[in-house]
């Protein structure tokens, strides 16, 4: 899918003289700052800032399209000229002015200029525990190669960087429900829950394309993407990365909130397959022990069933991804462009 984009277009005659003059009574009510101003959608409370060079002729935004015109990016469309004309004609709308045929004819033969694009997919992990384990491996793996990868998170890895300060092409796999735990998508989306249930199990992958790789791959103007170039993109990021090595299957616990750190933390432990019986003796275990029974009807002493190793390779593999948005959201008009 297509995520967040930086691009300029053509400032049309009409818009251009409005501009000269910054206006906010000729501007359909717009508060100019120096040159630009923002955009509101109809999700968020903060605008997008739109920015202008009146001798170049040109606006430029750089926004997550997917959030702007459907309120959320867990999953969307790959046709970035439709997400991009979305934007131009609500910049136009803003200033009360409708695009004409004609108009629209200006602003597609002058093209849609690329400065940088994120495109993204998703892998199936199986489980929230997964997500963070295979986050963990694939860090470990990277930084035991001495690749150029960093790591985001605190108690767990949250996020993982290839080439993160890259001003050409970067990657980053990272977990989507905790970054959406933060970052919440809007109550007024549709179908809010089902969101968040969907990114619960994924690791998510993303890769930022900036000017220079999108001259050198002959790749910078909108019309130039589709659905086909999109994908080819990733599966060729995807290979080129050569993962490998091998972590514990992890089904997560849901520990109560109400838990001390002390509980909290032993239930990690035994998450983690650790032997806590033959520190039976230990005050703080025992009580523990007691909350946990009470609580989450599990008793510490006892194992863990066993996990199964899983590779990492094959669940961050081609084969595993996910490309296009689930057909029940689809069906319920969650995802632009595709209902």
């Amino acid at each position: 899918m297509i995520d967040t984009a930086k691009f300029e277009f053509f400032i049309i005659r009409e818009a251009l003289s409005k501009l000269k003059e910054r206006d906010s009574s000729n501007c359909n009510g717009v508060v100019f700052y120096g040159n630009g101003f923002y955009l509101r959608d109809n999700f968020h409370s903060t605008g997008v800032r739109i920015k202008f060079n009146l001798e170049r002729r040109v606006f430029w935004v750089e926004l997550s399209l997917p959030k702007f015109v459907q309120g959320h990016n867990v999953f969307g469309t790959n046709r970035l000229l439709v997400l991009c004309c979305e934007v131009i004609e609500r910049v136009y709308a803003c200033l009360g002015i409708e695009l004409s045929e004609r108009a629209w004819g200006q602003i597609k033969k002058s093209r849609i200029r690329l400065k940088r694009l994120d495109i993204a997919c998703s892998f199936r992990v199986g489980s929230p525990g997964n997500v963070s384990a295979a986050l963990e491996c694939l860090f470990e793996c990277m930084r035991a190669e001495s690749r150029n990868w960093s790591a985001h998170g605190a108690a767990h890895t949250e996020s993982v960087y290839n080439r993160q300060h890259s001003r050409r092409v970067s990657d980053k796999f990272y977990n989507k429900h905790k970054e959406l735990l933060v970052n919440k998508i809007p109550l007024a989306v549709k179908c809010r829950e089902m969101l968040m249930e969907s990114a619960k199990s994924i690791v998510r992958y993303e890769v930022t394309f900036r000017a220079a790789e999108l001259k050198s791959l002959n790749l910078e103007f909108a019309d130039q993407w589709n659905r086909k170039v999109v994908k080819e993109l990733l599966i060729s990021r995807i290979k080129r990365l050569k993962l490998s090595g091998q972590f514990n299957s992890s089904e997560d616990v849901s520990s109560p909130a109400y838990l001390n750190d002390s509980s909290k933390m032993f239930l990690g432990l035994w998450s983690k397959g650790a032997d806590l019986h033959v520190y039976k003796n230990c005050k703080t275990l025992l009580r523990a022990r007691s909350a946990l029974i009470e609580s989450c009807g599990i008793d510490v002493f006892k194992k863990a069933r066993s996990r199964k190793f899983l590779d990492l390779g094959a669940m961050l593999s081609v084969e595993n991804v996910i490309f296009s948005a689930p057909k029940r959201l689809v069906r319920k008009g969650v995802i632009f462009g595709l209902s």
